[in-house]
């Protein structure tokens, strides 16, 4: 059975992994200049806890999450469009 495989990821500038989220994404918003994030998980990583450590960290910095990424794109992304919109919705009101 052959187990290679390529994938590209042409957007994605790097990656890191073996490190906690809580301290690799609030240094990555330093690097990027950034101040908001828009976290997008699975359900089953949302309900586990994990999230916890992050969301603390990230505080007022995290403006939106979305624990409904799954394998279809199409859904996945109308979801998030929903999201995005009642967000705008939010700060507009």
């Amino acid at each position: 059975m052959d187990l290679t495989s390529l994938h590209r990821f042409p957007l994605v500038e790097h990656i890191v992994h073996g490190e906690r989220a809580s301290l690799v994404v609030p240094r990555e918003l330093e690097r990027l200049g950034k101040n908001r994030v828009f976290l997008v998980t699975t359900s089953s990583v949302a309900r586990s806890g994990l999230l916890a450590p992050l969301v603390e960290k990230l505080g007022t910095r995290l403006v939106l999450t979305s624990d409904t990424c799954f394998a279809l794109c199409r859904t996945f992304l109308g979801a998030v469009a929903r999201a995005l919109r009642n967000l705008l919705l939010q700060t507009v009101n």
